[in-house]
């Protein structure tokens, strides 16, 4: 997994290893060292694998939730955002073509009976007979965007 962040001019705190001291994850001013161990366990690069693995695991299973449409149609998560401007111009196309979904972080989403999913920056919601058109928008926006 990863986290986004930056690298401090000087080490501090006292908790932690390695590059913990130097680390500042993206939206903190405190290093990984100066986290508790659960706040840093939260967000660091080996909880986000965790939940991508979570996540496959639940899709595998059949035991990923849908969450329902204002139409009452079933939703599904479909794919990945990394970025927010991946997710704007997903959203943009998506409605262009008329493509019914959600786009949700995971700074918004539920609680997933574990913990907060953190991987990338969000995923698209859809009904699941949309699923290839919506990945190959993803895909294609991806590639564009780089």
């Amino acid at each position: 997994g990863t986290v986004e962040g930056g690298i401090g001019l000087e080490e501090l705190g006292d908790d932690g290893f390695g590059y913990d001291p130097l680390f500042v994850p993206a939206g903190d001013t405190r290093t990984f060292a100066e986290m508790s161990s659960d706040e840093k366990n939260a967000i660091s690069h080996r909880a986000n694998a965790l939940a991508a693995a979570l996540a496959e695991w639940k899709t595998v299973l059949g035991l990923d939730k849908g969450v329902a449409s204002d139409e009452g149609e079933e939703y599904v998560k479909i794919c990945e955002l990394r970025d927010e401007m991946l997710a704007q111009r997903v959203a943009e196309e998506l409605t262009e073509e008329g493509i019914p979904h959600v786009i949700r972080t995971y700074r918004d989403s539920a609680y997933d009976g574990i913990f907060q999913q953190t991987l990338g920056w969000g995923h698209v919601e859809a009904p699941v007979e949309r699923k290839k058109e919506i990945e190959a928008v993803v895909l294609a926006l991806s590639a564009e965007i780089g």
